[in-house]
């Protein structure tokens, strides 16, 4: 009979993949084998993460790989720098950090920051095999520790394929950021300066095999032009466009013209946020396609849906912060939609018209009732794009549903009439009769929040809303053997679905 040691070791380590990382360490205390053949899938993850409260561990961490005490560096494949800090406390405000420190506690934090100014390079060094790198640089981070990270980032690792950088200055001279190739997946969330644009063009057009690409522009001022994508996408280092699977935009503004759309030919995730014309206005400026001034793609009043729509580009994930024209066109145009996030959605018509939002579930989610997995519209104030009888209809043919979202206003009107939350019934017999939905949530929305400036979430709808659920009983011919979990709030509950049963 052959014995679990006696195993193929890809075959363990196949077999010890799903297992949790707290039972694999268990596991390596068994014998010396077992360790041997755990040790990759054990060290695969580094998380570097050096604060007020995380000091000791973190430091012999990083001594350890630094003087080669451990072989652990040589299986990491995911590295995830959060803190680089000793006298940062994650748990107060940025505000608060100017705190009175125990003398004891501040000649602890200034012998790590000296053991971390010795031992980072060298141990960041001993991670040649990295594939993917996540850094979230804090207020706290000391300057030399932004240049060492840097220096390792682009010092041509040669499996990189996956880089996140969030509110890191990505700026760097040509010669460092051409050793960046390979990439497969680049994430940015920073404030894009016009160095930090020159690098990123830079990595972008030398990475040619580059899939996921998300860009987060965070201002330090609230006033100034927008970056534009057309200034990043560019042919790449062989002269043929990118075939990008996910584009990722939030605070970039869009110039759809001859250059940017052979990128998106292969697009099947879409996320838009906070758009605007590189001037700073409010609208997505759509320029002169394949330079033709005659062509229908180049009128004026085209938008960036018309542009997708035209060109026969189906997107199946889509994600936006408002409502674009030329989206329910769009979306009828085609079938296969898998996931829709609306965030805030608003209507000029006021409360008592329900023509727009009820036309865009009736006319424009049609064609992807059977496929639709994931719907969420996060309205900004009670307006029609809260659930209510005018999308109950729509939403109930959206069989094939696991996941939903949506604002639910109170049902007061301008009378000032005590709210009912009347549609949070409805709302649960819909989700009730879906029968793959596995989770349900509602959000506020409030009448008297204004459109460019939300108050805060009303400290009595989570308790009418919970009100609600308690009493909710489930319709009757309701055939679904699996609870549906609905969140309000902080709160969870498990709804039994069907009926005569107790609700959770």
């Amino acid at each position: 009979m052959t014995g679990f040691l006696s195993l193929p070791i890809d075959l363990v380590q196949e077999m010890s993949k799903n297992l949790p990382i707290t039972t694999k360490r268990v596991l390596r205390l068994v014998c010396q084998q077992l360790n041997y053949m755990l040790e990759p899938s054990v060290f695969s993850h580094l998380v570097i993460n050096v604060n007020k409260h995380r000091i000791d561990a973190p430091i012999a961490q990083l001594t350890a790989l630094a003087t080669g005490q451990t072989r652990a560096g040589g299986f990491v494949r995911s590295l995830n720098i959060v803190c680089l800090a000793p006298s940062h406390d994650p748990k107060r405000s940025h505000g608060s950090q100017k705190c009175n420190t125990i003398p004891e506690e501040a000649r602890r934090a200034a012998k790590a920051e000296r053991a971390l100014e010795r031992y980072l390079a060298p141990a960041l060094a001993a991670l040649r095999h990295v594939q993917s790198v996540r850094w979230v640089m804090s207020r706290r981070d000391s300057l030399w520790t932004w240049n060492t990270v840097m220096n390792y980032v682009y010092s041509g690792l040669e499996f990189l394929e996956t880089v996140h950088f969030s509110d890191v200055s990505i700026a760097a001279p040509v010669h460092m950021t051409r050793r960046m190739f390979g990439l497969r997946e680049l994430v940015v969330a920073t404030c894009l300066r016009p160095c930090d644009m020159d690098t990123l063009r830079t990595i972008i057009s030398l990475n040619p095999g580059l899939r996921h690409l998300d860009i987060t522009h965070k201002p330090a001022e609230l006033i100034g032009s927008l970056p534009c994508l057309n200034e990043l996408l560019t042919l790449t280092s062989t002269g043929q466009p990118l075939q990008l699977d996910h584009l990722g935009l939030d605070g970039i503004s869009v110039q759809i013209d001859a250059n940017i759309l052979p990128h998106l030919r292969t697009l099947r995730s879409l996320k838009l946020l906070h758009q605007g014309s590189p001037e700073n206005t409010d609208a997505i400026m759509i320029g002169t396609m394949f330079g033709d001034p005659s062509s229908h793609l180049a009128a004026s009043h085209a938008t960036l849906f018309d542009a997708l729509r035209t060109a026969e580009i189906h997107v199946t994930h889509l994600a936006l912060s408002h409502a674009i024209d030329g989206l329910p066109e769009y979306l009828a145009s085609y079938a296969g939609l898998r996931s829709l996030e609306l965030m805030y959605p608003h209507t000029s018509a006021g409360i008592g018209n329900g023509d727009d939002a009820a036309a865009f579930f009736r006319t424009a989610l049609w064609p992807h009732f059977h496929t639709l997995e994931r719907l969420a519209v996060r309205p900004l104030c009670e307006d029609t794009w809260c659930f209510g009888a005018h999308i109950e209809e729509a939403l109930s043919k959206c069989v094939g549903l696991r996941s939903m979202a949506f604002g639910i206003g109170s049902g007061i009107d301008i009378a000032g009439e005590v709210p009912q939350y009347l549609d949070v019934d409805r709302y649960l017999r819909v989700a009730t009769r879906l029968p793959h939905l596995e989770e349900a949530m509602i959000l506020p929305a409030e009448f008297n929040r204004l459109w460019d400036y939300p108050l805060a979430q009303p400290a009595d709808h989570t308790q009418m809303v919970s009100a609600r659920i308690s009493k909710f009983n489930p319709p009757a011919g309701v055939a679904v053997d699996q609870p549906l979990i609905v969140t309000s709030g902080t709160r969870r509950y498990m709804l039994a679905r069907s009926c005569g049963e107790q609700a959770a």
